[in-house]
């Protein structure tokens, strides 16, 4: 919804929340869209100008709340991978142990 690819080389294009005054005023009622959900079209108009299209702020607030959550998803799967992990080992010391009990039966 917020990621755009720029045709011409690759890039990945974040879009932001809020609209220029340009966008609101011309490109969004020529477009038959609305602000801030525009599409490539409207990008592809300002020659994927990211900020012709939404204010510079809103952009990088959106690139910072963007990278906030891939770190966030990445730091807690880290965290239940541990855990899980540690929960593995430490089954496995209760399960030798009454393995060491029974033995001795």
């Amino acid at each position: 919804m917020f990621v755009f690819t720029n045709p011409f080389n690759g890039d990945a294009l974040i879009a932001g929340y809020e609209c220029t005054e340009e966008a609101q005023r011309f490109v969004a009622p020529l477009l038959n869209q609305q602000c801030p959900f525009l599409t490539e079209e409207a990008l592809a108009a300002a020659q994927y100008e990211v900020e012709q299209v939404w204010t510079p702020v809103s952009v990088r607030v959106t690139e910072i709340m963007m990278f906030l959550s891939w770190s966030m998803f990445f730091i807690v799967t880290t965290f239940l991978f541990g855990l899980s992990v540690a929960f593995m080992q430490r089954n496995r010391k209760l399960d030798s142990r009454s393995r060491t009990r029974n033995r001795r039966r």
